[in-house]
């Protein structure tokens, strides 16, 4: 993305997002939507972009505000999804400031620890500081997963 957006823009898409989700958790087969017409799937297809080709100072804002309005017993769910796609693409851009929001919010502490991590993801500098941050709950899997990284591209 090439301008920022608002705290209402994010806000928006974040609620646009969720729902989403829930919709796609329905599982109906007659169910027929497509980015064009139907403007939660767009923010959903718009957040995933953001973390796999944006910026990171775009993405953080955005995923921040996504663990914000995911309800607790769904917050595992965003942490596995849009949380971890983030930090496997930018976490090292993004490391002091996950390690400051988890310092400063349990909730996102709490989501933090729940991503998935292989040594080969992350630099292990880079890594240990995310697996410090979430305050030691990542276990990170030693194994490298046969031929390519993880990371989104």
């Amino acid at each position: 993305m090439t301008q920022a957006l608002s705290p209402a823009e994010i806000s928006a898409l974040a609620a646009g997002y969720l729902r989403y989700v829930v919709e796609l958790r329905r599982d109906d087969p007659d169910a027929v939507s497509s980015p064009e017409t139907d403007p939660d799937e767009r923010a959903y297809k718009t957040v995933d972009t953001m973390i796999r080709k944006g910026a990171a100072t775009d993405a953080w804002p955005v995923v921040l505000e996504l663990l914000r309005q995911t309800p607790d017993e769904d917050l595992g769910h965003s942490a596995a999804g849009p949380l971890e796609g983030l930090v496997l693409r930018h976490g090292e851009a993004l490391v002091e400031a996950i390690e400051a929001e988890a310092a400063a919010d349990e909730r996102f502490r709490w989501a933090l620890g729940r991503i998935w991590l292989f040594a080969s993801d992350l630099t292990a500098p880079i890594r240990d500081r995310i697996v410090r941050a979430s305050g030691g709950a990542i276990q990170v899997n030693p194994s490298v997963l046969s031929g390519s990284s993880r990371q989104a591209t």
